[in-house]
């Protein structure tokens, strides 16, 4: 982790007295990437927070080449010049602008005449001479932010055969992580975290006791039962291997946004949720009981769950659903693969 000084502050110090000195936050995020250059770091997640927000947002606008992910919290909007000499829609110019001004209902006809314009805060109620507040409501009208309606959202999933498509499309390693999200509905946070020994000796029961990104939650830590094909897939990767299943040739856990890419040169458009969903439909299609997918899924519990959750020892129980569900997918070469891939037309 990298914690600069803003320029003159700190252990910095200006090598000429003639220096600018010049504390715009667009100086402060050239001096971000003359540090970054310096360094040799090409990509950065940055966080920031207040008057470094604005620094940290201008690097991901005018850098974006340099942005891996930004984390800005409290921080500054980006002010445009020459949008603010623009004038406000009449409605915006009616409007309240000082926070103190918001009110919480429209003004009444008392309101006018004590000149205070209702609701309208500290300092403004009663004080005479002054102009009432116009009547406004502070919604997503005023601050024209558009409405999320959690059952209008979009919510792509991914079909059966664009998952044949991807395993032929990416080598072993991403194929393996495709064929296990889609085959087990695990997070991808949840996938990337695996070691060898979250799997029983054939593969066929997996421990979820991590994520890359943070503690799993108790409904996290679950077990999930593989599919028998997927299994055997499972068995010949981790064979020979130690510790995390998926890692770069230096050893380090893969990057979830550079397995992202990857998928996507591969034709895949969308995250990697999708692959959770397609799960989740293939259990639901084959009659799976509610309480058996939020264990496998790891979904939280309401009271009837727990009085089912001695289900989850019952492994003949689970099997049997397992195999009821099946993959939902053909896991195409992948599923013949051995040391060496095998092409159909290499195969007399």
């Amino acid at each position: 982790m990298i914690i600069p000084h803003t320029r003159g502050y700190g252990t910095t110090r200006f090598l000429s007295s003639e220096t600018l000195r010049n504390g715009q936050p667009a100086a402060s995020a050239l001096d971000i990437i003359a540090l970054m250059d310096a360094l040799k770091v090409r990509k950065a997640i940055f966080g920031d927070y207040d008057w470094g927000g604005r620094t940290a947002d201008i690097i991901a606008i005018l850098w974006p080449e340099r942005c891996k992910a930004l984390v800005s919290v409290s921080g500054y909007l980006i002010a445009s010049p020459e949008a603010n000499k623009l004038p406000l829609p009449p409605k915006r110019r009616l409007a309240p602008i000082c926070r103190d001004s918001l009110r919480s209902r429209p003004c009444t006809e008392n309101d006018r005449q004590r000149g205070d314009g209702g609701e309208a805060g500290r300092g403004v109620r009663g004080r005479r001479g002054r102009r009432p507040t116009p009547p406004s409501r502070w919604n997503h009208e005023f601050i024209q932010l558009p409405l999320v309606i959690k059952e209008k959202q979009n919510r792509p999933t991914i079909t059966e055969t664009e998952i044949s498509a991807l395993l032929k499309n990416v080598n072993e390693r991403y194929a393996v992580l495709v064929a296990l999200v889609a085959g087990t509905g695990l997070r991808i946070g949840e996938a990337l975290a695996l070691r060898t020994e979250d799997f029983d000796p054939d593969c066929q029961v997996l421990h979820v006791k991590r994520s890359v990104w943070h503690r799993c939650e108790q409904n996290a830590i679950r077990l999930v039962d593989v599919p028998e094909s997927l299994a055997q897939v499972l068995c010949r990767y981790i064979k020979g291997r130690k510790g995390h299943l998926f890692t770069t040739r230096a050893g380090r856990l893969l990057d979830s946004r550079n397995v992202l890419d990857v998928l996507q040169r591969a034709g895949r458009q969308g995250g990697y949720h999708a692959f959770r969903r397609f799960r989740f439909a293939v259990l639901r299609k084959a009659g799976v009981p509610d309480d058996l997918i939020k264990l496998w899924l790891g979904h939280s519990q309401n009271l009837i769950d727990l009085y089912a959750a001695q289900l989850r020892y019952d492994e003949t129980y689970r099997r049997e659903w397992c195999d009821r569900a099946s993959l939902g997918f053909e896991l195409g070469e992948l599923g013949y693969k051995s040391e060496a891939p095998i092409r159909p037309s290499l195969v007399a």
